[in-house]
């Protein structure tokens, strides 16, 4: 008996293997694309995280903030930092003790062509008036200053504090501060000039503004994925050029304008009103 054997064409294989590499290439690219779905709402997620870390810390801290001229608790604005006084806990090691601490957050390895957002970080430095018996409040928080920091928050392209004025009902941007051109500041204690602007009471050439806090402070973050931070490290010159191409301003302002034009940078605010003494 001759037994018949069957099998698959040649035909039939090539059209099974093309089947098979188009569902295999459908595959891939439904996971792949799941995968930078999934990366990015990440990398939104965490960015999300530290911005609401930051903002409840300082809410909570510059809801208690204090100024006192005699015992030279004084409160600083700058463009992207903030020295002020509050009413914290300190622990001494068996006693929670409520007292006062120096504070200060600022946007730190923010230089003017640094384009590294890796490393630029929100931070912020205490001194408590328990943690030593020869403490004294300091008007330019000098000592603070030369503490180490604490990261809150990374890849921050950029962090801007304004303050309100009530005379006119508008933000006062830190360009238009008193102080010279390179060093704009709101200081209460110590203002930078007769027209420190303040409070409610403000008037452009009153120099008894001093003493008065700002009504209410606006926080606006600007905030780079961990990602799109280090590609724009792999960047040659020429390619950070051709990318930033109709910019102005420095090298860090251009490349901030590029990536807002992109959509790659996340924009957070915070309204902060402030105690009035």
């Amino acid at each position: 008996m001759k037994i018949k054997k069957t099998g698959f064409s040649l035909l039939e294989l090539l059209v099974a293997v093309c089947i098979m590499t188009v569902l295999v290439s459908m595959l891939y690219t439904i996971f792949s694309t799941t995968m930078k779905t999934w990366s990015a709402g990440d990398a939104k997620i965490e960015s999300l995280q530290n911005v609401r870390i930051f903002f409840d810390k300082i809410s909570a801290d510059l809801s208690s903030s204090s100024i006192n001229a005699e015992k030279n608790m004084n409160m600083i604005v700058f463009a992207n930092s903030l020295y002020f006084v509050s009413k914290q806990l300190y622990n001494n090691g068996s006693t929670d003790i409520n007292s006062f601490q120096e504070t200060c957050y600022y946007l730190a390895n923010s230089g003017s062509n640094d384009t590294d957002f890796t490393d630029d970080t929100i931070s912020y430095k205490f001194r408590h008036s328990q943690s030593g018996a020869g403490f004294a409040f300091e008007d330019d928080f000098a000592t603070v200053l030369s503490g180490s920091g604490y990261v809150i928050a990374s890849c921050v392209a950029d962090m801007r504090i304004q303050c309100w004025n009530d005379l006119n009902s508008s933000w006062i941007d830190w360009n238009a501060w008193p102080g010279s051109p390179s060093n704009p500041q709101w200081n209460v204690l110590n203002p930078v000039s007769s027209n420190d602007p303040d409070d409610i009471g403000y008037q452009p050439s009153d120099p008894s503004n001093k003493g008065q806090m700002p009504q209410k402070l606006k926080f606006t973050l600007k905030m780079v994925k961990q990602n799109t931070a280090e590609w724009i490290n792999l960047l040659s010159s020429a390619g950070f050029s051709n990318y930033t191409n109709g910019k102005t301003g420095t090298k860090r302002e251009k490349i901030i304008s590029a990536l807002e034009d992109k959509g790659l940078l996340q924009t957070y605010d915070l309204v902060v009103d402030l105690p009035q003494q």
